[in-house]
């Protein structure tokens, strides 16, 4: 992985860590619905895409 992608996974994750609790939740049911879409779609890539921002973030998926 590119040092820049580190550098931007450790500067999102820190800002997730002290985003208030009332945002986090939005921002983790706004990854939520999309992944529930992207699933639906015949496109593995947005799969992907949307398992990336959630790793980034640091929020947990399930299929």
């Amino acid at each position: 992985m590119s040092p820049i992608w580190i550098v931007i996974g450790k500067v999102l994750g820190a800002l997730v860590d002290v985003l208030t609790p009332h945002i986090r939740e939005l921002l983790e049911k706004w990854l939520y619905d999309l992944y529930e879409k992207a699933l639906k779609t015949d496109n593995p890539a947005d799969d992907t895409l949307i398992e990336f921002l959630a790793a980034l973030l640091r929020i947990e998926l399930s299929e």
